[in-house]
Formats: structure tokens, sequence, C-alpha cells
């Protein structure tokens, strides 16, 4: 699902897929052709190459998605890894907002931030599919919710895959974008936790706020939990916006608070930061 979407699903209790000009694809028949046939014409401007991967999608979404079922959900927009069981419950919502209509509702099994898992296990949920299978980090996944489950063997999932899943050579381009700049910026996150102590990260805060434009000034290193940065627009410090920054140790994962001045702006960046 798209940035736009925001943490609705996870508060919800449900994932969904889009294609909303298709209208209620529940009751389309059960085959992979009636969900090609569909597609092609409700989007007849699709590609013809990402037809079979887009209609597999929605296939596997409705027809082999089963209850029980534990699956990986990583939006981009908060940087978490929320792995949930499908409840076997699909539901369609005709004119959702965010334009996806048709969902499968869930149990939240865990939340964890991205930094709390192997870099190659981020690679491997960082397809441009909307949904595939977990194979080689399974294990890890589930081990966060369950130690005592064990994953599908590698050679067991090979065998279940499809040709559906190759990608024409427009969509492989774009997916090794996104991947790239995921792969970055899991990179550069994990430096500045594992790197990086609470003052020199409090420094570092300092000049790139100084770099955005603002004049910032450290404050005396007391360890209180208080305003560690005060950065501002003007010298002297008068006008909004005035960012205070807070760092400060939770349960071990480094959490920035960043806040303006009385004007009630108020936001907070995570820093700690597919179905198996």
């Amino acid at each position: 699902m798209a940035h736009h979407v925001s943490d609705r699903p996870v508060e919800n209790g449900y994932v969904a897929i889009g294609w909303p000009k298709m209208g209620d694809i529940t009751k389309l028949a059960p085959t992979r052709d009636a969900f090609k046939e569909a597609l092609a014409l409700a989007y007849p401007d699709k590609k013809k190459g990402a037809i079979p991967i887009d209609a597999g999608s929605m296939f596997k979404f409705l027809h082999e998605i089963k209850a029980g079922d534990i699956f990986v959900y990583p939006p981009k927009a908060d940087r978490m890894v929320n792995i949930g069981r499908f409840k076997g419950n699909t539901q369609h919502h005709a004119g959702d907002p965010d334009d996806y209509p048709t969902r499968q509702l869930v149990e939240w099994l865990g939340h964890f931030p991205r930094d709390g898992f192997s870099q190659s296990a981020l690679n491997e949920i960082g397809s441009f599919l909307t949904m595939f299978r977990v194979k080689r980090h399974a294990l890890e996944f589930i081990g966060k919710v369950d130690p005592t489950v064990e994953a599908p063997s590698p050679s067991t999932l090979a065998d279940q895959d499809t040709a559906e899943d190759a990608t024409d050579d427009d969509t492989a381009t774009v997916a090794v974008s996104v991947q790239a700049e995921a792969n970055s910026t899991d990179f550069v996150i994990k430096r500045l936790m594992t790197q990086l102590t609470g003052h020199q990260f409090e420094d570092f805060m300092a000049h790139l706020l100084e770099c955005m434009g603002y004049t910032a000034r450290v404050t005396p290193k007391s360890g209180d939990g208080g305003v560690d940065v005060i950065a501002h627009m003007d010298p002297l410090g008068f006008q909004p916006p005035i960012v205070k920054y807070n760092a400060n140790e939770l349960q071990g994962k480094r959490r920035a608070q960043m806040s303006t001045n009385s004007w009630g702006r108020l936001g907070t960046v995570n820093t700690a930061c597919s179905s198996i």
C-alpha cells in the first residue's frame, strides 16, 4: 500500500489492495484468466506485461491466502515492519478513501522497527510486487512473534512459484530503483544508530538542522532527557518556527522528538529506526 494510506490499516486491522476501477473483484470467477480479462477491461492503458503480474496479485490475495497465514507488511511511511495473521475474511469497501477497496481482515501480532532485522531480510521484503512469498528469511520474521514456529523449507516454497511472478523490463527497472533507495536509507539509519552515541547524535542533529538553514545550538549535556538541541530561522531565536529536539533512550531504541513552539505543530521522527 502506498504512503498516503498512513497507519489506517494497522489501526483498523486490515490489509488491502487497490485497482478501484474494477469494482468488487470478490465477485469475479476464481481463475487467473478472469482477473486478467477484468483488469484489461478496466485499465485499457495498462502495459500488457503488467497485466499478469497485477492480476496474479489480486488472485493470490483473494484465493490463495488462508486463515492463519502469517504475513509481513512493511510500509515505507513509518519505517516499521508489521507482522500479522490473516483471519480469512475478505471485504469490499466501495469508495474507500485510499482507493484500496478490497480488504483482508487481520490480527496484528507485532510491530517492529526496521533496524531490528538483518539487512538481507529487509532486502527480501523490499520487493516492488504487491504480494510475494518470503522465502530466505521467513524464520527471522516469524521468530519475532513466535520463536517456536518453524519456517517452511526453501525447496517447498520454490515449487510454489509460478511464471506470474515474472516482471517486464519497465517494472523491473522501477523495482530496482525503489529497492536501491530503501536499502540506502536502511544503511544510513543503521550506521547512525550503531556508530553514534547519544551526545554525538545530538551534534549530528544540530549540524543537520544548520544544513537546512536553521541556527542551531546544543544545550549542555546533562543527560536529564530534556531538550538537547534548539534551532530557529532568525539569528536571535524570536521568530517561529522554533525547533526543539529531544533524544532519549526508550527500550534501547533512540527516538527523536521534534516539536515547534506554541503554534501547535508537532511531529515525531523515529531514528530507531508479504506473506510467509
